[in-house]
């Protein structure tokens, strides 16, 4: 993108580029050492740690000089760039979600229906239950289902039975993992993997056509298993609560406020979140969702041509209930992950205890203001 920006404007952009879990590390050092960049691409979630207004520009002034319309944007992820003072700090330039998916093949072969948007949770039991197949001699035929043992990847389940990991996104006071509507979700996981149907990565049995659902599905599984098998996206199964959208994580390209070079690193954020040519060459290579409506409408209608059940995961787009990821509670959630593979994935511990251990410790950082 850095070639084609200097072919396009004559200006040379020099890359500095990090590993995502050490980007606000980085940050920091280059700030201490009076090295700021002049833009920053991330998500939110990184940016927890700083005074966002007094680290990034507001760029609403300058949309509105370059004729840049905020309706060209998702709205929800557009004002998740937004901060409490009202600056947009950040333009969605890509988005990453991931939903349901079955594997057509593997049912089929098992005898089972395939799956249909409006399913239930005591479909996804019943799938997940029946797609089972292990061996006396134990060796696992097929799996029921691949469901990352993360928070994240968890999150919209959660939300589906009801429930949340804290009392609320910004400033969170109390954990809520032992309410009821967690119980429900994450107990319909606990089922599912006491009979041995759970495979808690992050997709190797599905992209391998071993399992035949998961809950891990970008828009790039085409790419992942290669013609392997048959497949198809589904919306979220309809759980106890009206909460059927998914999680995004929106991308941003954000101008530094000390920058020295403003004009030329708001060319640049405009390459990146606003050049239809170069959006589109964007996701040809990377299979991310772009930010600019017009040009994700056109990213799904290209993969529309080769499976239409993509529509299923475009649908999350629209959907009331689909959230952006609550960068926030960050700090908090590995504390979760660590519990839930203990009672999940390692079954080292019944669930009730992980709940338990998970929500003192918890809140004890919260009450100690980490």
């Amino acid at each position: 993108m850095a070639v084609r920006f200097k072919e396009e404007t004559g200006i040379n952009v020099e890359l500095n580029l990090s590993n995502s879990g050490q980007i606000q590390e980085k940050l920091m050092v280059m700030l201490m050492g009076g090295m700021s960049p002049d833009t920053l691409e991330a998500t939110m979630a990184y940016l927890a740690p700083f005074d966002v207004d007094e680290l990034l520009e507001d760029l609403t002034p300058w949309m509105r000089k370059s004729g840049i319309k905020e309706s060209e944007f998702p709205a929800p992820f557009l004002e998740y760039g937004r901060t409490e003072k009202g600056a947009l700090v950040g333009i969605p330039y890509q988005l990453w979600t991931y939903g349901p998916a079955y594997n057509e093949t593997l049912l089929l072969n098992l005898g089972l229906a395939v799956p249909t948007p409006g399913w239930t949770w005591e479909t996804l039991e019943e799938i997940a239950t029946k797609a089972t197949r292990i061996r006396p001699d134990g060796v696992t035929e097929s799996l029921g289902m691949n469901w990352p043992i993360y928070w994240t990847r968890l999150h919209p389940l959660v939300r589906a039975g009801g429930g949340d990991y804290l009392d609320r996104r910004v400033n969170p006071t109390r954990s809520t993992l032992l309410s009821e509507g967690v119980i429900r979700a994450l107990s319909l996981i606990d089922r599912i993997s006491e009979r041995g149907g759970l495979d808690g990565s992050w997709g190797t049995q599905f992209h391998s056509g071993k399992a035949a659902l998961s809950f891990n599905a970008g828009p790039n599984v085409g790419e992942r298993v290669l013609g392997a098998f048959e497949f198809g996206w589904l919306p979220y199964p309809k759980g106890p609560s009206e909460n059927t959208g998914g999680e995004f994580t929106p991308f941003y390209a954000m101008m530094m406020r000390n920058t020295p070079h403003k004009e030329e690193a708001w060319l640049w954020i405009q390459f990146m979140a606003h050049n239809d040519r170069n959006l589109r060459r964007f996701y040809e290579i990377t299979q991310r969702i772009p930010g600019r409506i017009r040009i994700a409408q056109v990213f799904f209608q290209e993969l529309q041509a080769k499976n239409s059940t993509i529509m299923n995961l475009y649908a999350m787009m629209t959907d009331p209930t689909s959230f952006a990821r609550y960068s926030e509670w960050e700090p908090y959630m590995g504390i979760v992950d660590e519990w839930a593979r203990k009672a999940l994935v390692n079954r080292s511990v019944p669930l009730q205890e992980a709940l338990i251990q998970a929500d003192r410790l918890i809140n004890a950082k919260l009450a100690a203001g980490e």
